[in-house]
């Protein structure tokens, strides 16, 4: 079990900083502005409005982001937009689970959506992005 998330920031030298700030797995925000000593909201990864049916999935997915070398922006991003899209999908299910996922509902609720191509575009590619990270890591579909 996961008590701490410890990420190390690289400094330009490529070595690892020696201050281990840690972030907490169980909290509903990672902040991660002081590993880049900033006050920048974009340096947060909200959890708060995950759906508590995927909460995990979408934790262990930001971390595999984060190690990949994601930017934390586009991380929170990708959470918020996932987690929108799972709560539209299954809003008028009784019981809300990956496993009800399927490329046709998906398809279905980004192509009915009145968002712009672009968005739509965005949507898909998280949508395949963290779709492929559980297939590949859970033994849900």
């Amino acid at each position: 079990k996961f008590e701490k998330l410890i990420v190390n920031k690289r400094k330009k030298d490529d070595s690892l900083d020696n201050s281990n700030p840690s972030v907490n797995f169980d909290e509903e925000t990672w902040d991660f502005r002081d590993y880049y000593a900033s006050n920048s909201e974009s340096l947060l990864i909200r959890f708060k409005s995950v759906p508590p049916e995927i909460i995990m999935e979408m934790k262990f997915y930001a971390i595999y982001e984060l190690v990949r070398g994601v930017k934390v922006t586009t991380i929170n991003r990708k959470v918020s937009i996932f987690s929108k899209l799972f709560r539209n999908i299954t809003k008028d299910m009784t019981f809300r689970n990956l496993a009800l996922l399927t490329t046709d509902n998906i398809v279905k609720t980004i192509s009915f959506s009145d968002k712009v191509h672009g968005m739509k575009s965005s949507e898909y590619i998280i949508a395949k992005s963290v779709l492929e990270f559980i297939v590949n890591n859970y033994n849900i579909f």
